[in-house]
């Protein structure tokens, strides 16, 4: 019955079957996770140490629906609901300064995960200026690119340098 539906709704199997009530949000990002090889972490009523997520501000934080986590050998432990959100390691990695891996997150303790840490979407509004406001349109790309270009700026550096490797680029 659950396939049927799929087709005929252009939906996801995980959320025709949530909406079915065959299962729940969590178990289905628990499953999402097994088949993605991350962990998963559910923040139902949990509060991420400060530390991290100080480390990452509250537009960008709310834009790519991440939320720093944990912090293990290095790495940086970012929850996300979505594995196939893989392309943000990158922009989080830049963004972080430091090696991310993901974890999965049912949706609904996400955003509240993210409303207790930074507060409703809208706060961070006034936060933005004009130029960041014209960004949000923009592709993902290129609001890194200007990122790293506003950056590199504000340091006064002459140059930026992107290095590529296997696993992820370097910028200095």
């Amino acid at each position: 019955a659950a396939l049927a539906a799929q087709q005929t709704r252009s939906q996801l199997i995980g959320q025709v079957l949530i909406s079915q009530g065959a299962t729940d949000e969590r178990t289905i990002h628990r499953a999402l996770a097994l088949q993605a090889r991350l962990p998963f972490v559910d923040l139902e009523g949990k509060t991420p140490p400060s530390r991290l997520t100080e480390l990452l501000n509250a537009g960008s934080a709310w834009e790519l629906e991440a939320i720093p986590v944990a912090e293990k050998n290095g790495t940086t432990i970012v929850a996300v609901s979505d594995p196939e959100k893989a392309v943000v390691v990158d922009t989080l990695g830049f963004l972080l300064d430091g090696p991310v891996s993901l974890a999965i997150c049912p949706p609904a303790s996400l955003r509240a995960a993210l409303e207790r840490v930074y507060g409703p979407p809208d706060v961070g509004a006034e936060d933005v200026d004009d130029a960041d406001r014209g960004d949000q349109e923009e592709a993902p790309v290129v609001r890194l690119v200007n990122r790293m270009f506003e950056e590199a700026v504000g340091m006064r550096a002459s140059d930026i340098h992107i290095e590529p490797f296997s696993n992820g680029v370097q910028v200095r």
